[in-house]
């Protein structure tokens, strides 16, 4: 039995995983989902990651945690504040240590897609947010699920993480990277050099849109479960 720390991304609440927890519970594992604070600007790296650990209290050192979307900045942050045995980057930004996202989205034009960075000023605008969320996060939910889906969505602050640096010395924990394929915010192509480049851990692409947890739940337990399972295998592509 495993136990699994689940971190939504920038524009959901974490019931975003409500409906991958329970199979993974069906199948013997222990879920946390982190709630992360969506109105505090100011928060930093350390900040958020502090929120994270604070959550994860009960869990083991053995823990395995998985970032959605903007979350995996924290992922190296959190494994070097408390004891983890394997990160997932689920559809996630990949940090470089060293530079904070803002530098990195500077350094890497090709790191989002252009229209979701054209895009990101109308989030400000509530009245917006189903619209983008359709074209951007939820292209491919189902349409059963699209009202649960809708219910999830919370933009998130994060003008203070956006700033903070990564320290240049950050380690990632053994890793591994779930791509979804047809993700219209992160570039999965990025994702993929960026990664194959680092030789973090093991690669996996899913045929999917950004949120690969709430369109296919089934799919994204199995092949997290299959991640933790193999363990570290740098360099494996599937």
């Amino acid at each position: 039995m495993a136990t699994f720390a689940f971190i939504h991304g920038s524009t959901t609440t974490a019931a975003c995983w409500d409906h991958v927890r329970p199979l993974l519970a069906e199948a013997g594992h222990r879920t946390v989902a982190i709630e992360l604070p969506a109105d505090r600007p100011e928060f930093t790296g350390a900040d958020f990651t502090r929120v994270a650990v604070e959550q994860m209290s009960g869990a083991p050192d053995d823990c395995v945690v998985v970032a959605h979307s903007a979350s995996g900045v924290l992922l190296p942050r959190i494994a070097a504040a408390r004891p983890i045995a394997t990160g997932v980057f689920l559809a996630a930004a990949i940090p470089e240590p060293g530079l904070s996202v803002t530098e990195q989205i500077q350094k890497n034009p090709d790191m989002l897609d252009p229209e979701w960075l054209a895009a990101s000023k109308e989030w400000r605008d509530p009245q917006k947010w189903l619209a983008l969320a359709d074209r951007f996060l939820f292209p491919d939910e189902r349409p059963e699920d699209m009202e649960w889906a809708h219910s999830t969505l919370r933009p998130m602050r994060l003008d203070g993480l956006a700033k903070d640096p990564l320290p240049p010395d950050a380690q990632f924990p053994p890793s591994a990277c779930i791509i979804a394929t047809l993700d219209r915010t992160i570039n999965p192509a990025w994702q993929e050099r960026v990664w194959r480049e680092k030789n973090y851990g093991r690669l996996i692409r899913m045929e999917s849109g950004h949120c690969p947890q709430m369109s296919r739940p089934g799919e994204t337990a199995k092949l997290i479960l299959e991640a933790v399972a193999t363990g570290e295998r740098r360099g494996r592509v599937e």
